[in-house]
């Protein structure tokens, strides 16, 4: 995918857009990089949320594309599913997880051709979501495919190869096979790991006994060598929570019993798929298709959802035109007025359908009032389920224009550059008669509030695993990843917990990527995890209750009751 990009990038990247200079960044520190194993630094902000470096998976789709995990895992049955919806959803679909597995399924054959020749077939993915992303997806589908038609094509019948490689004739067929089929001794290849007592397959073509009438066992070689050998992957397959930021507001507020509202947000116990980015892009009367508007609505729900002004969002959504859309397209076409005027019926249709916005912001920015007003401290401070200690302070600025030298991080050096920089006073930013400074306590408490639970769930997740609360004797509640128990013969080990995964995990604040094989263990450990934070810990009224904005304090439990957090999952 490196070497596609730098051959196409003048395609994929015109020369005179904005986002030009940083692909190019980019593309060279992923040369420096090539076949290289390396580390990369994770910072921890105050609300202990997790930032990547500039070249990561936190960034573009070009560095999402070539950035891979340094040991390969092999791909079974169960690994291509989820590889198909990987494909699926940078292609753009929006579906169910069994809508986009079938998807992928039916075009499979189509994706290994792409992958066959990408420069040849540009033009058929180049519009795609993730264009980098998506080829690279084809790319694994088309090296998962290689061992398991090299054992079908002894057998198969004439219709079978041509169907596979897309040509009227058996000869030319097995020509496409012979050179297909060359890739095999290019490949990483293995054996799976072994489940619980069955064996993870790539196909059930494969036979369950040898030709010499053994049983085929784990780890002997010459089984593998003659016929069971799967592709091992280093892709990162991505999934993510379905607007977090409302997700977190309704249960907090614990409105999970407005069924509607919890269903617009995969938070129902339904089988229906609902997208409430798609259903309010379906209410945008413009002449774009429907997975441009979804982009739209997305693009202005980020800000809006955490609190920021109609203002904001227009200012994003005008930035957004300039680096994604060119005057071919309609909403490239769109002046700043327009722009902006869609912004703002964008934030009246999120208003409508999200409604728990307004009541938790007031809530939260009520509590940030109440101690302003009885001046107890200069800052906010509250606990998440981990132990981790938020502290927020926002200071009033002043405004003042400071030159900053930028020869870093793979800039070219070159003369100073005037940027907006504003000098913070010793003068904490609490809310002043009429007054609006550009930040101030009141306003970054609600976002804060939500982004240290979703960093909470990434702590819990990548320290415990599948985590629990347990009752002590002396009635605290403690975090553990395995059953808390009173065997003096048997201590409880809290440096390595029983759940604690055992593969790579990628983050990125409500994403999460690992190896194919292991997406459904961890999107169902997150499930329990999201489950057991909000029915156990009270997050809201502990947040309240630990800035003394109200004396009642927060209902802990020690086991979760379903019918009390109410189904909360599709």
């Amino acid at each position: 995918v490196l070497e596609l990009a730098d051959k196409l990038k003048n395609k994929l990247v015109p020369k005179n857009s904005l986002a030009r200079p940083d692909f190019d960044r980019h593309l060279q520190m992923a040369k420096e990089l090539q076949g290289k194993t390396f580390h990369q630094r994770v910072s921890v902000d105050f609300r202990g949320r997790f930032s990547l470096p500039e070249f990561s998976y936190q960034g573009s789709d070009f560095c999402r594309a070539v950035i891979e995990f340094a040991d390969g895992n092999a791909i079974t049955k169960q690994g291509f599913d989820n590889l198909l919806v990987h494909a699926e959803n940078h292609r753009g679909m929006k579906d169910s997880y069994l809508g986009r597995r079938d998807s992928g399924l039916e075009h499979a054959n189509d994706y290994i051709h792409l992958a066959l020749d990408p420069v040849a077939s540009f033009k058929d993915w180049k519009n795609k979501d993730k264009p980098l992303c998506f080829i690279r997806s084809c790319i694994e589908i088309r090296d998962f495919a290689v061992p398991i038609r090299r054992f079908q094509y002894q057998t198969m019948d004439a219709e079978q190869l041509k169907r596979y490689s897309k040509t009227t004739n058996v000869k030319d067929a097995r020509a496409w096979f012979k050179k297909y089929l060359k890739r095999y001794d290019d490949l990483e290849l293995g054996g799976a790991e072994m489940s619980e007592g069955d064996y993870y397959t790539v196909t059930d073509e494969y036979p369950e006994v040898l030709d010499d009438g053994r049983t085929p066992q784990w780890g002997e070689g010459d089984w593998y060598e003659n016929y069971e050998k799967h592709f091992y992957s280093h892709l990162p397959i991505e999934i993510d929570q379905s607007s977090s930021w409302a997700q977190h507001m309704v249960l907090m507020l614990k409105h999970q019993g407005d069924e509607e509202l919890r269903n617009k947000l995969s938070l129902g116990d339904g089988t229906i798929y609902r997208d409430v980015y798609m259903e309010i892009g379906q209410q945008l009367d413009i002449p774009i298709d429907e997975i441009t508007k979804r982009k739209l609505v997305k693009k202005v729900a980020m800000p809006w959802g955490y609190g920021a002004s109609t203002q904001t969002c227009q200012e994003d959504l005008i930035k957004f035109r300039d680096e994604n859309f060119s005057k071919k397209d309609w909403f490239g076409k769109q002046d700043d007025t327009a722009v902006k005027t869609l912004a703002k019926t964008i934030c009246a249709l999120l208003r409508k359908e999200i409604p728990v916005r307004k009541p938790f912001n007031d809530k939260v920015k009520d509590a940030c009032n109440a101690v302003m007003n009885q001046g107890r401290k200069d800052y906010l401070q509250w606990t998440t389920p981990f132990g981790f200690v938020v502290h927020q302070r926002m200071h009033e600025t002043q405004d003042p224009q400071v030159r900053l030298f930028t020869g870093h991080y793979g800039y070219k050096p070159m003369t100073d550059a005037l940027i907006k920089v504003r000098k913070p006073t010793d003068e904490i930013a609490w809310p002043r008669p009429n007054t609006r400074p550009a930040k101030t306590m009141r306003q970054s408490v609600p976002p804060n509030l939500i982004h240290s639970y979703d960093a909470g769930l990434i702590h819990g997740t990548l320290a415990y695993g599948y985590f629990q609360w347990y009752e002590k004797e002396d009635g605290e509640l403690v975090v553990a990843g395995h059953s808390y128990h009173d065997d003096k013969l048997w201590p409880l080990d809290y440096d390595e917990p029983l759940h604690e995964p055992r593969y790579p995990i990628v983050t990125i604040h409500d994403a999460f990527a690992c190896h194919a094989n292991y997406v459904d263990d961890l999107r169902t450990t997150l499930k329990w995890n999201f489950i057991q934070m909000y029915g156990m810990f009270d997050p809201l009224n502990r947040f309240l209750y630990e800035l003394e904005a109200s004396k009642i304090p927060p209902t802990q439990h020690d086991d979760v009751k379903w019918g009390r957090l109410a189904p909360i999952f599709t």
